[in-house]
């Protein structure tokens, strides 16, 4: 074994690049197993969880099959309008929302879209957030 300088100092480097190349791989190996985890949590949770929105913010309004209910919020609106209401604005297309029901939204397209922006917040959530939060050194890298 050698115990001259040179050798000892390229030594540290080595072991130092290895610390480093290994922690670069745990890094690497913690992003994929982030973004396997929450992207398909995403995309399921946005492919219901659009839809139902789409469907339930009109009946939460009381725009209901049946119509307008009284004294509701959906009521107070068409009464700012003193009885004009303006085709394709918001209380139209509530109304006409509420008049289909809460499955209105499960269609491709709501579906679709719910899907993608889920997937994107699950992807955002693995790469960005949880990387943010282990390297604040607030969590240790295994619990997030």
């Amino acid at each position: 074994m050698c115990m001259c300088l040179p050798c000892a100092l390229y030594s540290v480097i080595q072991y130092s690049n290895w610390r480093t190349n290994i922690n670069t791989r745990n890094h690497f190996l913690n992003c994929v197993t982030g973004v396997f985890k929450y992207v398909p949590i995403g995309a399921c949770t946005g492919a219901l969880g659009l839809p139902l929105l789409v469907g339930t913010v009109p009946l939460l309004l009381l725009f209901t099959v049946e119509g307008v209910a009284t004294g509701s919020i959906a009521a107070l609106l068409m009464t700012c309008h003193a009885g004009y209401i303006p085709i394709g604005g918001f209380v139209a297309t509530m109304q006409s929302i509420g008049t289909m029901g809460i499955y209105i939204g499960f269609d491709f397209f709501t579906v679709a879209t719910g899907c993608l922006a889920g997937m994107g917040l699950g992807g955002y959530k693995a790469l960005y957030i949880d990387d943010f939060v282990v390297s604040l050194g607030a969590l240790p890298s295994s619990f997030a």
